[in-house]
């Protein structure tokens, strides 16, 4: 009887360390970098990436940072999972919702996407449309002149956005991360996973969403490595007027969605050798960043190269 009211106890005790360890770390394993001191902007960047693309998101994120640094801006990156049953796209929602209250305005930006060092404040950006409670960027979709003509305004591309601190932002935002109809109801089911059910949530006005959002044409908010057309004349017609006006000349981010990780990266140390002078690294930053090489395999990189090769789907 004692032996077995013994092993009771043991059992409980080894129970209850468990469970204090496992809350614990969950706690700690959710606690966002620089959230301890008082935000230092009513603006933030915000990254999530995890040690599976560091190699390259890891350069994004100190060029984002100098931006950042040189605007006032303050920058989050985190890595933290909290939907683990969804694709890693989905955990810059959570993240967004979380910290939301703490700014003005959250910038989201992808972790294969960076500030160009000298591109206008975008505070001054987000001022035009400060009526708005979410700033999208228009999208291609390798179909170009569908995004030149607007015929879509749900090509939303959600690799960079603005979103203002709003109840309504976090309303949206809740049902863009959880809602099950809208996840499997979502526009394009093999592609875009989050990206689909913004569209949706875009395309059917739920919650008049249109009337709460804004979709600027490509061109403005970031463009793309590769935007499906060699002649950019007839996207210049679109975008160039809104550059002009916010005193612009080029897009505010560069993207670089469907590379291989080898190109990221040549394409990044490109930029930073043609701006040392403006982004003022370190030495040793420069030695990291010119010595950082891709982690991917050889053959991920010649699949992924082949898929770039094929032709393209026209208007």
């Amino acid at each position: 009887m004692i032996r077995k009211n013994n092993f009771i106890y043991s059992f409980l005790i080894i129970t209850i360390f468990v469970a204090i360890y496992i809350l614990n770390f969950n706690y700690v394993n959710d606690c966002i970098d620089n959230l301890v001191t008082k935000p230092k902007s009513k603006i933030c960047v915000v990254m999530w990436y995890d040690k599976n693309i560091s190699d390259y998101a890891d350069i994004c994120y100190e060029l984002n940072k100098k931006y950042c640094e040189k605007n006032g801006y303050d920058i989050i990156k985190d890595s933290t999972i909290r939907l683990p049953n969804k694709k890693p796209h989905y955990e810059r929602i959570p993240l967004i919702s979380k910290i939301l209250h703490r700014y003005d305005y959250i910038i989201w930006v992808d972790s294969d996407a960076h500030f160009y060092i000298d591109s206008i404040p975008i505070k001054s950006f987000i001022e035009k449309y400060k009526d708005k409670d979410f700033i999208f960027s228009g999208d291609q979709d390798r179909k170009v002149y569908e995004s030149i003509l607007n015929v879509s305004k749900d090509k939303i591309n959600t690799g960079v956005f603005i979103v203002k601190n709003t109840k309504y932002s976090l309303k949206i935002l809740n049902m863009w991360a959880y809602d099950k109809y809208l996840f499997d109801n979502r526009v394009n089911k093999r592609a875009w996973n989050d990206q689909g059910v913004l569209r949706l949530i875009y395309q059917r006005n739920i919650l008049q969403f249109k009337d709460h959002s804004v979709v600027v044409p490509y061109g403005i908010l970031q463009n793309f490595v590769f935007n499906g057309v060699k002649d950019n004349t007839e996207l210049d017609k679109v975008s160039l007027p809104i550059l002009t006006s916010c005193n612009m000349t080029k897009p505010f981010i560069r993207h670089m969605p469907g590379l291989p990780t080898h190109k990221r990266i040549d394409i990044m140390k490109k930029y930073i050798k043609d701006n040392e002078i403006k982004l003022d690294f370190t030495k040793d930053q420069l030695n990291k960043f010119y010595n950082t090489s891709s982690k991917e395999s050889f053959s991920k990189r010649k699949l992924t190269d082949f898929k770039l090769s094929l032709p393209k789907n026209k208007y």
